[in-house]
């Protein structure tokens, strides 16, 4: 049996390939053979503090390693500068965003495919758009941005309340970052 803790002491994680790396980690995780789980870990996102969790998902023989956190972001700060210039200022504010990483477990001869899920009622931001896809930055506009890290490009999803769904196919940040 394989059991232990692990204090973090300002570690970088980087989920996957592509993914947006969490910095300066702190906490403990705790381990076994077969889970992993913290608490009340720290870090950075983007430059932000960010409040982190890890624990352990089991479905049948699978299991998947999932961080989730919280975070006040802007949206430069999820799409990249290249994003927030297309928009030309139409966009301020930072909201809190809630975000979940899964991690699956690796499989011999399988592909690993990490998935990145973030949330937020977009109180804080404003958007300068015309109606219906305007907002005020006190009025909630459920949002959600679902992205999968693989070895081919995938487009991130993004729902913006009931007023529009959009797929994105963004650079990376190395590559100048935003819209492609």
């Amino acid at each position: 049996n394989v059991q232990g803790d692990l204090d973090l002491g300002g570690v970088r994680i980087v989920p996957a390939p592509g993914a947006p790396p969490l910095e300066r980690v702190r906490g403990r995780l705790r381990f076994t053979e077969r889970t992993l789980e913290g608490e009340g870990l720290q870090g950075v996102i983007f430059g932000r503090p960010v409040q982190l969790s890890a624990r352990t998902e089991s479905r049948g023989d699978a299991r998947e390693y999932q961080i989730r956190g919280d975070a006040e972001l802007a949206l430069g700060d999820v799409f990249g500068a290249a994003a927030e210039r297309g928009l030309g200022g139409r966009v301020v504010g930072r909201s809190p965003w809630r975000a979940q990483v899964a991690i699956p477990q690796l499989q011999p001869g399988e592909p690993t495919v990490v998935r990145l899920s973030l949330e937020s009622e977009l109180v804080g931001t404003m958007v300068d758009l015309p109606q219906p896809l305007g907002k005020l930055s006190h009025e909630k506009r459920l949002t959600r941005v679902e992205h999968r890290f693989a070895k081919s490009p995938s487009p991130w999803r993004v729902e913006y309340g009931d007023r529009a769904r959009a797929a994105l196919l963004l650079r990376p940040r190395g590559e100048g970052g935003g819209l492609a």
